[in-house]
């Protein structure tokens, strides 16, 4: 399942924030956690070892995506979002944003899609949600789903100032998406 932040076939300049995939209720998954070898202290309750590495399992509320706001440069350079893969002339920019100081800049003029892979609760209504800010009204800035059964599939045309875009969606027997 894809998750797509896309402008249609029309020249424009677009920038996406603050991208969310928001888990609204449902049960909370049980941590993962890896015990460490060694010996048991009997004086305390303190754990010992290592705290355990975060996962991208996501908790009974609260945005599933990693780095949504594109704040965190990846290893690729200054256009490289971590945890994000980028299309062709999608990037990680700094002259436009709504919160923070980064955004996903687009200039193509095609479909494209940068991705990221999370974990969804199967059966829990989710909200999905973004900004996008058009340089021009002709075409359309979208976020949707990739033609997956039951998308969020939201648009505007606006140009000018950034444009809220939201919808319903349930994971339904989805475990894992790419958004």
């Amino acid at each position: 399942v894809t998750v797509r932040l896309f402008v249609d076939s029309t020249p424009q300049t677009t920038w996406f924030d603050d991208i969310r995939l928001s888990n609204e209720g449902g049960p909370t998954p049980t941590p993962t956690f890896t015990p460490t070898s060694g010996p048991t202290p009997t004086f305390t309750n303190t754990p010992v070892g290592p705290t355990p590495p975060p996962t991208n399992t996501p908790g009974s509320s609260g945005n599933v995506i990693q780095n949504s706001s594109f704040e965190i440069q990846g290893t690729g350079g200054a256009g490289d979002a971590a945890n994000w893969t980028e299309f062709a002339n999608q990037v990680r920019a700094s002259d436009k944003f709504n919160t923070g100081a980064w955004s996903l800049k687009s200039t193509i003029t095609t479909n494209g899609a940068t991705t990221q892979s999370v974990s969804v609760v199967p059966s829990t209504a989710y909200t999905y949600s973004g900004y996008a800010w058009k340089t021009n009204t002709v075409g359309n800035a979208c976020i949707d789903m990739a033609d997956l059964l039951g998308e969020v599939q939201r648009c505007t045309t606006a140009a000018g100032s950034w444009v809220f875009l939201t919808g319903a969606w349930n994971s339904g027997a989805n475990t894992a998406i790419t958004v």
